[in-house]
Parts: structure tokens; sequence; C-alpha cells
């Protein structure tokens, strides 16, 4: 099958191509994701976010536009950690590297937005003149595990015996009910989100606001907040009246 893997020029933010990837071009580009988790596993370094989502759900995200994740979130618990699996990844023979994200000076870290230090690298095929990007990789470095959004989100993946194995690594939620509920695509706002949410800075509210609906409930989630549900596929006046409300009475 022909390969729809655009070339991007320097400069340019870009990776798959999810609209017209073909299943054959998607097969690979998980296979790559998965050597440079094997080797991140080396270092302690642990996948969250939508990547664990898209394992748990088990199906193609060629054939299924809502479970498409636009990056891979690895967590590690300190500098060195991530710096030697850079190194040793890369010190590889072959042509797939991880190289610094031409965006890594955009990043903002230890903010509001996202108090975390983050390092983004694309996953490339050096060979090309423009390289491939395959992949966006983000290197989260906290002492602790850097989930301040959703429930769900605590569930980690490791590669064990030639499969994925699931843990949760929060003592406050139960690892079969996370498992079992994002399956079931539903997912419970923590009180940091909220308050996030609730920030005084217009941007950075705006900015979490809109990717709750864009990520999640337009892609058919269903979110919780205490006794309120919002239904998934809202429409966005509906979703905003929801959270405006949860806002004001929590």
């Amino acid at each position: 099958m022909a390969s729809s893997i655009k070339y991007v020029s320097p400069g340019e933010k870009d990776y798959i191509n999810f609209e017209t990837t073909t299943g054959y071009v998607w097969d690979n580009v998980l296979f790559e994701i998965q050597r440079v988790l094997c080797k991140a596993q080396e270092h302690n370094g642990k996948p969250f976010g939508g990547y664990v989502r898209f394992l748990l759900n088990q199906r193609k995200c060629d054939n299924d536009s809502d479970l498409r994740f636009k990056d891979v979130d690895v967590w590690f618990q300190n500098e060195e950690q991530k710096d030697l699996f850079v190194k040793d990844f890369n010190g590889r023979d072959g042509s797939i590297k991880l190289l610094t994200s031409h965006f890594q000076s955009s990043i903002d870290n230890n903010n509001e937005k996202y108090p975390f230090k983050r390092y983004s690298f694309n996953l490339v095929d050096v060979r090309v003149v423009s390289s491939i990007i395959l992949m966006t990789f983000d290197l989260i470095v906290s002492s602790s595990f850097p989930v301040t959004d959703f429930d769900v989100n605590f569930i980690t993946s490791s590669f064990e015996f030639g499969q994925n194995v699931f843990k949760c690594e929060s003592n406050d939620f139960n690892e079969k009910d996370l498992i079992d509920k994002i399956k079931a695509k539903k997912c419970m706002l923590l009180d940091t989100h909220l308050e996030q949410l609730r920030s005084k800075n217009m941007m950075y509210s705006h900015y979490y606001r809109t990717r709750l609906y864009e990520r999640f409930n337009k892609k058919g989630w269903e979110i919780t907040y205490k006794k309120v549900v919002i239904k998934s596929n809202l429409d966005l006046d509906d979703f905003n009246a929801l959270i405006k409300d949860i806002l004001f009475y929590y």
C-alpha cells in the first residue's frame, strides 16, 4: 500500500495525516512507538494519557477517529532517567531517531497551564532529507505522577512477556474500575482540573475548556464531576452551560 506520510519542512509542525493514512502505515508507526517505549521502560519511563487509552480500547486509529492520539506522553521521575533514555535510544543502529521538536522552545514549563517539566521530541526517519515525523513524544519529568485532569489518566502501561500490562499510579482509585471506565469512554474530572478551568487567566481557562470539549466530549466521552454528568457529543453551548454550572456550584 502507498504511504500517506506527509513530508514536512523545518519549522512546520506535522505528523501522520490521520485522515488519509492507511492501516499498513499506522501498523508500522505503532511498531516504532512500541520500540521507543520498550527502551523508555529500561529507564523507568511510563506512558500514560491518550496512547494508553488507545491501547485499552484495542481499536485501530484509522478506523475510529474518536481514539486517535496526537502524541505519546511518557513519565520519568528525574532528568537523568530522561536523558539516558534519549541517549540510549539514539545510540541504536537504525534510521529512526528522537530529535528535539522545533516547538520545544515554545513549551513553557512549570506554569499554570502545565505545571510539570515537559520536553518535546519528534520520532523521525533521518534517511529522508526533510525527515518524516512518525510521532511526537512528550517526555514529562516529575517526582510525582504528572496528572491533574482526569481519573482515567492515572493508568500507565508497560510491555511484559509480549503484551501490554496496565497499572494505576494512584492509591485513590481502583485499577480495574479505571480500565473499565476507559473502555466505556467515561472519566471523572479531578478537583485540580476544576481549579484550572476556574483560572483567572482567561487564556489558560479557555485552553482547558476547549481541550475538554474537543478532545473528550466531542470524541464520545462522558465526563462527571460529583453529581453532575456531562453527556458526550453535546453542542458547544450546552457543554459550556454545564461547565459554568459546575464552576458556580462547586
